[in-house]
């Protein structure tokens, strides 16, 4: 998985950054040409399996395996850094005369870069399983498995060109009015690759041939994912912002993954219609045919409660300040009643259309301070 290069020569342009007093750093100029990022070329990914006959009968097996596994990055480098100086640029023209408008005075805005870490790792999987099958019946067989898998290396998107924060009680506080740490630069997007994900699920399958002609199966799953990141772009999921609140702590970011369904249940069949007597090709037409269904059911997908503006003051590019937990509000309050506040009435029905969740479960922290309500709980 190569880096990519730009094939007419060196028209590509990337923001790297460096560390000052041990905090990264935005480099005031980008880094024009090849290469776009270090490169990673020992990807080593071996596959082993087993499966074991334990009674000789062929009733039952048993089967297990680990692998590892790649992903191509794609989407990062062609999203976030298509819009860097110099082949890319802005200009902003004040009180445009009419009806020439860009033969006014105009300023260049400040720059907004973007950028791929120079330390750039490809995303990798570590995936295993273990499951048991057995038949039942003549016509039936029950399989039950577990599947685990940890991802690390995963993209997410910070920007490393907010202020410098103090530490007041132990937490970060940011003063009206400070200066971004390269003051020659805006808000910046840079990728990391710097995420985790966690994976279980058990899985339970039971297939089922009720006649010659009739076939189902009934999966159900039971399962948890848990990441840092689940997203580059808002698009990919929805419900969570696409950057971390705090960039320079990716564990506090660590929560439900925007694609967690703690339990999924699918079933399906297919029915082999009769044949009828004929011959030539109206047998060949009329005959042959099958009917089949799938019906799928899971329960539903986490998001973020936000605050919906910079309590913090961190002048992030992309704002992902999240509230305080009140003290007597619940993370999840999807369920039972609202504590009531403003005009919200205590003991108001939660759970429905009218009050999906009780806003009152959270409050605004202070000024200056991140919240310290969770990701997508």
């Amino acid at each position: 998985m190569t880096v990519p290069i730009e094939a007419s020569g060196n028209r590509i342009a990337n923001y790297r950054t460096h560390f000052e007093n041990g905090y990264r750093v935005v480099d005031t100029r980008p880094t024009v040409g090849s290469p776009f990022w270090r490169g990673s070329h020992n990807l080593w990914s071996p596959r082993v399996g087993f499966s074991y006959n334990p009674d000789g009968a062929g009733k039952m097996v048993l089967r297990g395996g680990f692998g590892i596994f790649f992903d191509h990055l794609v989407s990062e480098f062609r999203f976030y850094t298509n819009a860097n100086l110099p082949f890319f640029g802005n200009l902003q023209v004040n009180n445009p005369p009419f009806p020439l408008g860009l033969t006014g005075t105009g300023t260049a805005p400040v720059p907004a870069p973007q950028g791929m870490d120079y330390e750039t790792k490809i995303p990798e999987k570590l995936q295993w399983n273990f499951s048991i099958q057995r038949q039942i019946t003549q016509s039936s067989a029950l399989s039950v498995a577990y599947l685990g898998a940890h991802s690390y290396n995963l993209s997410r998107v910070a920007d490393f060109n907010i202020p410098i924060p103090s530490i007041v009680n132990g937490q970060k506080f940011f003063a009206a009015g400070l200066p971004r740490r390269n003051t020659a630069l805006g808000g910046s997007q840079i990728v990391m690759t710097d995420a985790h994900s966690f994976y279980h699920g058990l899985q339970v399958d039971l297939t089922q041939h009720m006649s010659n002609s009739l076939r189902g199966k009934f999966s159900y799953t039971w399962s948890k994912n848990m990441d840092e990141a689940s997203s580059i772009t808002g698009q990919e999921a929805l419900g969570v912002p696409a950057t971390a609140q705090d960039p320079e702590y990716g564990r506090g970011e660590r929560g439900l993954s925007s694609f967690d369904a703690r339990q999924t249940f699918v079933s399906n069949f297919t029915y082999d219609l009769p044949n009828f007597a004929a011959s030539g090709v109206a047998a060949r037409v009329i005959n042959g045919w099958q009917v089949s269904g799938i019906f799928t059911a899971n329960t539903g997908e986490p998001f973020t409660a936000l605050s919906g503006f910079s309590r913090s003051r961190s002048q992030s590019r992309s704002v992902a300040d999240r509230p305080n937990l009140a003290s007597s509000g619940s993370n999840n309050p999807t369920a039972g009643t609202s504590v009531g506040c403003g005009p919200i009435a205590a003991g108001e029905a939660l759970g429905g259309p009218e009050r999906y969740f009780d806003p009152c479960a959270f409050v605004l922290p202070e000024i200056g301070f991140y919240g310290n309500l969770g990701r997508n709980t």
